[in-house]
């Protein structure tokens, strides 16, 4: 009886796993998101707005735009329109596509920058408050949707921009800068310079958002030059038992 019943799940399992198909058109628009797990099957996807998909992959799908894929890359996965309606929904990948550039950021503007790729030169990146994203002077890497407009220079739309930058509450102040207690407990000693953009009032408690150029030293703590420093908003203060907090009427 064990064994007929195990026989009808695994059946139940089969047919019901056929069943939760769903053919689309013809055209089919591939899924874009930000990969947020790499598995030995597949891959979790990030749409957005709490949206996931599971993308299963095999050693022959092709990969364009990078040699290996990594976490945090925003892709597009091509599928033959086959999507599950389980949770989260589930694809089999024909062909995932990476477009990206990256490079020193040379300029900021209101509505984005520009930045010089290392393979097709210099590029508008249009992008919302650039300002607290990236800093002049250091690398950024960006995400599109593979098209550029045909002026010059050639102008993108940024889908995810990675820059380095490092979160957190001002510690101290010290004669070069401040130490910066990141998130998780570390202390790293940020150095200001002359150069620095200062966007932010630097006081004990600030919190602060550091953008700098990936380098690290060893020392304890380790020390960051600042590229620029931008101000967070403060987190809400927290109601005493029994109390609300709203906002100023």
């Amino acid at each position: 009886m064990k064994k007929l019943l195990s026989m009808i799940l695994a059946v139940s399992l089969v047919l019901f796993s056929f069943a939760a198909f769903a053919e689309t058109e013809s055209v089919v628009e591939p899924l874009g998101g930000v990969i947020v797990e790499i598995g030995e099957e597949g891959l979790l996807l990030d749409q957005g707005d709490g949206n996931y998909v599971v993308v299963h992959m095999e050693e022959s799908t092709p990969i364009t735009g990078v040699e290996e894929l990594e976490v945090g890359m925003y892709v597009f996965v091509r599928y033959n329109g086959v999507m599950t309606r389980s949770l989260p929904p589930q694809v089999t990948a024909e062909e995932i596509q990476v477009n990206r550039l990256s490079g020193p950021v040379v300029e900021l503007y209101d509505d984005g920058f520009l930045m010089t790729d290392e393979t097709v030169g210099d590029v508008i990146v249009h992008w919302e408050d650039p300002a607290s994203t990236v800093a002049v002077g250091g690398n950024a890497v960006v995400y599109t949707n593979g098209v550029m407009a045909l002026s010059m220079p050639g102008q993108v739309t940024g889908l995810k921009v990675d820059f380095f930058a490092l979160e957190g509450t001002v510690y101290a102040q010290t004669e070069t800068g401040f130490v910066l207690a990141a998130e998780d407990g570390a202390l790293y000693e940020i150095l200001v310079g002359e150069d620095t953009r200062v966007d932010a009032e630097i006081v004990q408690g600030a919190s602060v958002k550091v953008l700098y150029d990936g380098a690290l030293t060893r020392s304890i703590p380790a020390q960051a030059n600042a590229l620029a420093v931008v101000a967070l908003a403060a987190p809400a203060p927290a109601a005493e038992d029994g109390a609300t907090v709203t906002a100023n009427e």
